[in-house]
């Protein structure tokens, strides 16, 4: 998604369908059929053109107003809680989620690639920037180490 975007392309129709696993394990995003280019026209779902998953769209793309990058990470947010069902540590990743899906489009990750920053770090068992920084959250994420199932510290 990040190379996309770093191309001014957005996706607009990111679900669960539109993304494929090679065997490696690497995802691929699909179906780039009702992508937009920015910058080249208006980036609105008008009604004429409802080709979306409204079970993934943003707020914005529902709505009919402009989409952005943000919109796309906005769809990203909503498939993740499908990729990490049945995690036991779902404290951090509840955050990420909540962050990706923040009705205002400014308070979500301002990239694809800061989303995939922040999974990183909670796989890494690193504090993560969609939860707030207090002391006591950033001492458990040092104590309690991913693997060692759950923390009272880091919930």
């Amino acid at each position: 998604m990040q190379y996309a975007h770093q191309r001014l392309v957005v996706h607009r129709d990111i679900n669960p369908a539109n993304i494929l696993v090679t065997a490696d394990g690497v995802p691929k995003l699909v179906d780039f059929g009702i992508a937009k280019l920015l910058g080249a026209g208006p980036a609105v779902t008008v009604a004429a053109e409802r080709m979306l998953t409204p079970a993934y769209a943003s707020p914005e793309q529902m709505a009919g107003e402009e989409v952005t990058t943000a919109s796309d990470v906005y769809s990203l947010g909503m498939v993740l809680p499908e990729l990490v069902a049945g995690s036991s540590a779902r404290g951090d990743l509840d955050n990420i989620v909540n962050k990706s899906l923040e009705a205002d489009a400014g308070s979500r990750y301002g990239s694809a690639a800061q989303l995939a920053e922040d999974i990183q770090r909670y796989l890494d068992g690193l504090p993560v920037t969609a939860r707030k920084q207090t002391l006591l959250y950033r001492t458990a994420r040092f104590v309690c180490w991913p693997g060692r199932g759950s923390c009272w510290l880091s919930r």
